[in-house]
């Protein structure tokens, strides 16, 4: 998780690792894949939304934004899954 104050360069930290595991991706024999990014903005959608939520009069859970890409990273669909966290403080 990267958390700091507005302009203290998280995102360009995230960006430049990202580009980084990308480029040595590209290597031949290389042990490194590259990095997808999955990028959402938590202030935007409720709390049910982003986690998931369990309705008690179904009995039914309801995957969220982060349940459903954690859910497709660790099917097996992608080779390689580095979750950041970068928010405000």
């Amino acid at each position: 998780m990267i958390v700091g104050k507005t302009l203290s360069g998280k995102s360009t930290t995230w960006r430049l690792l990202q580009n980084t595991l990308t480029e040595l991706a590209k290597e031949k024999d290389s042990t490194y894949e590259k990095a997808l990014e999955f990028p959402l903005n938590p202030k935007a959608i409720s709390l049910g939304e982003l986690y998931g939520e369990f309705d008690l009069n179904t009995n039914e859970w309801t995957d969220g934004v982060l349940s459903s890409v954690m859910r497709r990273t660790c099917s097996g669909n992608l080779d390689c899954f580095l979750l950041m966290l970068i928010s405000d403080v």
